[in-house]
């Protein structure tokens, strides 16, 4: 079943979601947003997921007063949340299929993540695929979604294209023909 797009105002604000723990690099994003907070004077974070903990509030406590932190969003507030939002920071250092890359991409939300696994694949020209996990190449790519209209227009253009790809339906009709083969 493809994901409808819900039809919200984007609102000046970056995405993180999921787990914060470890390899999801959420004090890389943090330190990222924390690069371009104070030329992007309006931006916002957004943390979806589990609860805040305190060690997580410390890192962005020079920056609470723009944090949103979002305590398991059920799915229709998670789409929202997606179209809401300008970019998706999925900045692990390694990932299996990353289905929130499609899910951002289905809401018009560019996904930025590292090139690693599964996730070229999954997202291709769609978003911003970077070499590292490096605060300055994360924070140039929240600039270039926040700041070049063109460019972000045609990543959402881009992913909403690619989103379509993946969907459940398509997923069973290939895993039967599958089985029919054999």
């Amino acid at each position: 079943e493809n994901i409808n797009r819900i039809d919200t105002k984007k609102k000046n604000q970056v995405l993180f979601v999921g787990a914060r723990d470890g390899y999801k690099n959420f004090k890389g994003a943090v330190e990222s947003f924390r690069l371009v907070a104070s030329d992007l004077i309006d931006l916002r974070l957004v943390v979806a997921g589990p609860p805040s903990q305190p060690s997580e509030l410390s890192l962005v406590e020079d920056l609470h007063q723009r944090v949103d932190w979002i305590t398991y969003p059920d799915e229709n507030e998670l789409r929202k949340i997606y179209a809401e939002s300008v970019a998706l920071m999925y900045v692990s250092r390694y990932e299996g299929f990353g289905m929130q890359i499609v899910e951002a991409m289905s809401q018009g939300c560019i996904p930025i993540a590292i090139n690693h696994s599964s996730l070229p694949e999954i997202m291709g020209d769609a978003g911003i695929l970077l070499s590292s996990s490096d605060p300055h190449e994360i924070g140039q790519a929240i600039s270039k979604c926040c700041t070049d209209n063109d460019f972000s227009k045609l990543k959402v253009r881009l992913g909403e294209t690619r989103a379509k790809i993946f969907n459940w339906e398509k997923c069973a009709k290939e895993v039967l023909s599958f089985y029919e083969e054999l």
